[in-house]
C-alpha cells in the first residue's frame, strides 16, 4: 500500500501487476500475470474435477442428490462435472455483462460464502452447547475461551464483515442485494 497507493488501484487489473507497472518493471508485471493465469487456469481444472468428486462421493452416500451418482462408462462423474462446467460458463457470461465489476462480485460471493460457513459454524456450536447438560459441558476435553460469549462476539464480527462485503461504492446496489439474497437462502 506504501508503493501504490490502495486507491488508486481499481478493476483495471491486478494490484501487483499494477505496482510493478508503476515501479517501471514491466518484465515482472508480463512475468506475474503468467503466473496469475496459470494458477488460475490450474485452480479451475482443480475445481471442476476436485468438486466433481467430492459431489459424486457424497451422492453415493445418500448425502447429494442421486443424479450426482451417475458415472460415464469410464467412470467418469458426467453429470458433477457438466454442473461445474455451466458453473464457470455462467461466471464467462457475468465477465461479458459486466467486466468491470464481475472480480467484485465474484469475489463478494466467495467471501461471503466463506464467512457464511463460518457464521454456521459458530451456531452449531452453540446449538451443541445448549443441548449438552451442564456436568458434561464441564467434562468437555476443550472448552471455547469465554465461552458463549466468544462464539456470539465471532457472530457479531461475522455478521459485520457480511455488512463490509457490499459497502464499496462501486459494489453496493449489486453485492448488498446478492448478500440479502444469499442471507433469505
Amino acid at each position: 500500500m506504501s508503493i501504490y497507493p490502495w486507491n488508486q488501484v481499481g478493476t483495471a487489473g491486478s494490484p501487483f501487476v499494477l505496482t510493478f507497472q508503476h515501479m517501471g518493471i514491466t518484465f515482472a508485471a508480463s512475468i506475474l500475470n503468467f503466473v496469475v493465469l496459470t494458477a488460475s487456469l490450474s485452480a479451475i481444472n482443480s475445481d471442476v474435477f476436485g468438486v466433481g468428486r467430492m459431489l459424486h462421493g457424497m451422492a453415493e452416500q445418500g448425502s447429494a442428490p442421486k443424479i450426482f451418482s451417475k458415472t460415464s462408462r469410464r467412470g467418469i462423474p458426467w453429470v458433477t462435472v457438466l454442473v461445474m462446467t455451466t458453473a464457470l460458463l455462467f461466471a464467462v457470461y457475468l465477465n461479458y455483462i459486466m467486466p468491470e465489476n464481475v472480480f467484485l462480485v465474484i469475489a463478494s460471493l466467495a467471501t461471503f460464502a466463506t464467512v457464511w460457513v463460518w457464521i454456521m459454524i459458530l451456531l452449531s456450536q452453540i446449538a451443541f452447547r445448549r443441548r449438552l447438560p451442564p456436568e458434561e459441558v464441564k467434562a468437555l476435553k476443550f472448552k471455547v475461551p469465554g465461552g458463549v460469549a466468544t462464539t456470539i462476539g465471532g457472530l457479531i464480527f461475522l455478521l459485520f464483515i457480511i455488512g463490509l462485503i457490499g459497502y464499496h461504492p462501486i459494489r453496493v446496489s449489486r453485492c448488498m442485494s446478492v448478500s440479502r439474497g444469499l442471507l433469505c437462502c
